[in-house]
């Protein structure tokens, strides 16, 4: 990269210096050091292991947070507001209120009733 008075700015582009040296042919990949075929093997090799530690309990699946919602919301299930009582889904566990608001004005009502 240039900069308006022609000095080079930051590092050379190494890259792509066969572009600048006149040394490149059509189909040679420029973006990037890997061949598709290497990147497509160590993948494989990612996901097997990944695999094995799965399988000998190295590491956990992670799962969805909406998919527990999802199945609250479509069972009718819900739980209740601790301060209006409105029945909602919550989106955390440890959800207590079904909005902001609800959780300002419990906190208001406790401040002033303590």
């Amino acid at each position: 990269m240039a900069t308006s008075n022609g000095r080079s700015v930051g590092r050379p582009p190494y890259e792509h210096s066969q572009i600048r040296d006149k040394a490149w042919e059509p189909g040679d990949e420029i973006a990037g050091g890997w061949s598709l075929e290497r990147l497509l093997h160590m993948n494989d090799r990612f996901a097997d292991r990944l695999e094995r530690a799965f399988a000998s309990g190295l590491e956990q699946r992670t799962t969805d947070e909406a998919v527990p919602r999802r199945r609250l919301a479509d069972s009718g299930g819900g739980m209740a507001c601790a301060r209006c009582g409105r029945v909602f889904i919550p989106r955390q566990a440890t959800a207590k209120y079904c909005s902001q608001r609800c959780c300002q004005l419990a906190y208001l009502q406790r401040k002033r009733h303590p």
